[in-house]
């Protein structure tokens, strides 16, 4: 039974000298490994490690096993990690371009009534597989990831591109917070190391999720819209900074995404940095204009220019205003001033909002809980929040 114990225990899909198996090798192995006494457990277990963990869109030969056919149609499923909103792993099954999205979790099953603080934590700090994508026939080639192409497990000769399912899951992880993967991706150095990533929530339902899904995706097919945003570089890089889990280093690489916009937006790079964030507000609001002084001077850009050439905190740069440099870091005590860590979490949500801008989304709205709105008006009127 050593023998069984090791195929059962080694990768799935490969045996424990290094071979990659099948379905029905795997029961042949375990037929020459034990007798009558066991099989049947033994062979069910076997199975059900490779259909977890193999991802049947990875390999161009696999058995038919491994794929469901309903109505006459092949389907092929994906297993997926971290689809979820913040009040329930629960939905319905819903479809954006040929993908059916299930859950795994039961419809019955809710949050315990106590969640504390710890019980939080420890749940956004792990990847959960509580989801499956199926699907029938080809898939089309990823729009935002155009090009960019990922070796076959267990074959570094054959190279795949990347399909459309990922630019969904870069979507959703925009949308809900959320650092939606594919489960076969664990092995790769872009997997996520934790469920949840720094963006806020902006949708209330899964039918709202959906619908914004479904518009969203048809936005990144225009080829004007690729050609304008790089292939929608910038939706990649916001969700790479909302992995960064040091706050300073977060918003410097945000400042960095705002230049980007920017230069998409306006065509030549801005030289003058306090220009920046002004000039990509006048553009993606219309109707509200900047306080003409935040293009000579503004916080943000104080802020950015301590962090970049000083490394520390508060401000106190020499062009820096007075009120600047009396911005605590963070609050203490009955303190009401808006702090550093304020200015810099409200910068995070700006940035969210002014990215999904451009995908025509407007969900400054959904920031209330953050008093967005009022703050984003008294920035734009005064330069503070």
């Amino acid at each position: 039974m050593r023998d069984v114990w090791a195929m059962a225990v080694c990768k799935p899909g490969v045996s424990a000298g290094g071979d990659v198996l099948g379905v029905g090798d795997h029961s042949k192995m375990i037929g020459r490994c034990c007798g009558e006494d066991g099989f049947n457990n033994a062979i069910a277990f076997a199975v059900r490690q490779v259909q977890c963990y193999i991802d049947p869109v990875a390999f161009g030969n696999l058995p038919v096993d491994m794929a469901t056919t309903i109505r006459g149609k092949r389907v092929r499923r994906l297993n997926l990690v971290n689809i979820s909103l913040i009040d329930s792993e629960y939905f319905p099954p819903f479809e954006v371009d040929r993908y059916v999205f299930h859950s795994r979790t039961a419809p019955t099953m809710r949050r315990p009534l106590t969640y504390t603080s710890a019980m939080m934590r420890r749940s956004v700090r792990q990847n959960h597989p509580n989801a499956y994508v199926e699907f029938d026939g080809c898939q089309e080639d990823s729009r935002l990831f155009s090009g960019a192409c990922t070796i076959e497990a267990f074959s570094y000769r054959r190279i795949r591109k990347l399909k459309i399912i990922e630019d969904l899951l870069l979507l959703g992880s925009i949308l809900t917070g959320m650092n939606w993967a594919l489960e076969s991706r664990r092995s790769y150095s872009n997997y996520p190391t934790t469920g949840s990533n720094k963006l806020t929530c902006v949708v209330d339902s899964w039918r709202e999720l959906v619908e914004l899904l479904q518009k969203i995706s048809c936005k990144i097919k225009n080829p004007e819209w690729l050609s304008r945003f790089s292939d929608g570089f910038h939706l990649k890089v916001l969700r790479n900074n909302a992995n960064i889990q040091n706050m300073e280093a977060r918003f410097l690489s945000h400042t960095m995404l705002w230049e980007f916009m920017c230069a998409r937006l306006f065509g030549p790079e801005e030289r003058i940095q306090s220009k920046v964030v002004p000039r990509v507000i006048n553009e993606l609001w219309p109707g509200i204009v900047c306080n003409e002084a935040l293009e000579k001077l503004n916080v943000f850009q104080m802020l950015r220019n301590q962090l970049t050439h000083a490394g520390r905190l508060p401000i106190d740069r020499k062009r820096a205003e007075d009120w600047m440099k009396e911005i605590p870091v963070s609050k203490f005590g009955d303190d009401r001033r808006s702090s550093l860590v304020d200015y810099m979490d409200f910068f995070g949500h700006l940035t969210q909002i002014a990215v999904l801008k451009t995908l025509d989304l407007d969900v400054s709205e959904k920031l209330q809980a953050f008093d967005f709105p009022k703050r984003f008006r008294s920035f734009v009127e005064g330069g503070r929040i």
